[in-house]
């Protein structure tokens, strides 16, 4: 029988009988909590009340910012499914490094297959060149051409699929350096990439020059009279043909290789070369590593920024379990992520590794566009996961809890000390003790 119980030492009327330890429990407990409802109030202090309408904004908007940018951030590192273009992400961008920059530049488009080949110019690119006879700059149109009056002379230039009709008109006494000056002029006015110019070469004598202004054969052009007989007299000449870049290239065939006058395209034109002097020189294409770390270490900030919007806020347990959804993908490959230079932290998230990452990089990227942009990859799935939390209403996280932390804190029986009469604190404790101080909240 217990002859003392509560803080005062004074005999309790509620106890004063047989009863067992457990029974004597349950009593005390279900006193105390009778107590502390019958005194609390259960209007949640100010702070706890729930977020004034301005916090509530400024929760909202800090929460769609920060949850917006970490979707963005992981998008940007996830590698698309078989049937979707990879190029929206940084995985895809490539570099290209040529051994001999003298020889050529080489420039890559997204998806670009990696690897190294061997390029090897044989013969450059040439624009097609025309030029007349010689011509005495003073001899008159009437000599040259043998007419007695102005006559009107019609001839036609094609090029690249366009024609254009040029009409110049010739009075006798017209000197043949002013006559192809004319003809200059109006070639100049067309659309056409071909430029027109006077030589002059030795003992007072003119030659016209016609030259394509585009290296290769795409810019090959015919000229031809219409009315007259202009062009056939001034019995233009091809100095130079229109040619394209001779070329061989390592683990290409020759039906891979698409040569439109200096320029090589390969890989369905996702390599595009620009030959400069013939030559040979090697070209290695590898992913953009320095804009995948810059990917990674955005993303890693942005998903360090909503872990801490979800620790600093007191709100309810759905922003909890946000915090461990995102967490928990890295949780589950964070020994993966550690090897490839990526650290996970339950509390502080993500921090990179930058040697390890770069060595990673560098030497299996496919590991690390398995672990970070694969379907099941730590990218990929926080995008799934941001894009829920954005689908979310923001004032569903901005219920407060303190209700409820109550109503859990009443049934803690933590919070009861028993003593014996030394003052000593005994738990359990044995009925042949007399003198008991039961210490608990009332």
């Amino acid at each position: 029988m217990v002859q003392g119980i509560g803080s005062t030492g004074n005999p309790s009327p509620l106890f004063n009988q047989n009863i067992s330890q457990q029974q004597l429990l349950q009593q005390i407990t279900q006193a105390n909590i009778s107590n502390r409802l019958a005194n609390m109030s259960f209007e949640a202090p100010q702070q706890q009340r729930g977020l004034s309408i301005s916090d509530s904004l400024d929760f909202a908007r800090d929460f769609r910012t920060t949850f917006g940018e970490l979707r963005d951030t992981a998008a940007e590192l996830t590698i698309p499914s078989a049937d979707t273009a990879l190029e929206d992400s940084v995985f895809a961008a490539r570099t290209a490094e040529v051994s001999d920059p003298e020889i050529a530049e080489a420039t890559v488009d997204t998806e670009a297959v990696r690897g190294e080949f061997t390029l090897e110019v044989e013969e450059l690119a040439t624009a097609q060149e025309e030029l007349s006879t010689a011509i005495e700059a003073e001899e008159t149109a009437g000599e040259f051409l043998g007419i007695e009056e102005e006559e009107e002379f019609t001839f036609s230039i094609e090029q690249d699929g366009i024609e254009e009709e040029f009409t110049v008109n010739l009075d006798a006494d017209t000197e043949m350096q002013a006559a192809l000056e004319q003809i200059t002029e109006e070639i100049e006015a067309a659309e056409l990439d071909i430029t027109a110019e006077v030589i002059e070469v030795e003992d007072d004598q003119v030659q016209l020059q016609l030259s394509a202004a585009e290296v290769g054969t795409a810019q090959e052009f015919t000229i031809e009279d219409i009315e007259g007989e202009l062009i056939e007299e001034l019995n233009l000449e091809t100095i130079q043909e229109a040619q394209d870049t001779q070329v061989e290239i390592s683990d290409f065939s020759e039906e891979e290789i698409e040569v439109q006058g200096d320029q090589i395209l390969i890989d369905d034109e996702r390599i595009e070369i620009e030959a400069l002097d013939i030559g040979t020189t090697d070209i290695e294409v590898e992913s953009d590593i320095e804009a995948i770390q810059t990917g990674i270490e955005e993303f890693a900030g942005a998903f360090n920024e909503a872990l801490e919007l979800t620790q600093d806020q007191r709100v309810n347990g759905d922003l909890d379990q946000l915090r461990s959804r995102l967490m928990g993908p890295a949780q589950f490959s964070s020994s993966r992520l550690r090897d490839i230079g990526i650290e996970v932290d339950r509390e502080e998230g993500l921090s990179i590794d930058q040697d390890r990452l770069t060595s990673s990089l560098e030497e299996d990227i496919e590991t690390v566009e398995r672990e970070i942009g694969g379907r099941i990859g730590l990218a990929a799935q926080t995008e799934l996961r941001a894009e829920e939390a954005l689908r979310t209403p923001p004032s569903q996280f901005m219920e407060a809890r303190a209700e409820q932390e109550e109503l859990d804190s009443l049934f803690e029986l933590a919070n009861f000390n028993i003593y014996n009469q030394a003052g000593r604190f005994t738990s359990p404790f044995g009925f042949a003790q007399q003198g008991l101080l039961i210490d608990f909240f009332l």
